[in-house]
């Protein structure tokens, strides 16, 4: 068994928040991060666990129009996902 990162909102009332404060919609975040707005809506809603590559696009997106370092770890704490199968893991980069 292969373990795979994957992350869960730390509160979805922040980040409903941040979202709102970055002036953007469920729709538009989903749009600038390349996710549909349904998977958006169950990661915001914390029904849905994305991945760090995914976590670190919604962490970027929300500190580059908020003007503020944010980080996944602002956002996101970890769980583990046990996987059947080799999978490609890429390591976020730390946003400095």
């Amino acid at each position: 068994m292969i373990t795979k990162s994957k992350l869960k909102v730390r509160s979805s009332r922040a980040l409903k928040h941040q979202i709102a404060m970055a002036g953007l919609t469920t729709k538009r975040l989903a749009e600038s991060v390349d996710i549909t707005a349904s998977y958006a809506s169950n990661i915001i809603n914390g029904k849905a666990n994305p991945g760090p590559t995914t976590a670190l696009k919604i962490a970027l997106e929300l500190s580059k129009r908020l003007n503020e370092n944010m980080g996944v770890n602002d956002i996101f704490f970890d769980v583990a996902v046990k996987k059947n199968a080799t999978l490609n893991f890429i390591e976020p980069e730390e946003v400095s």
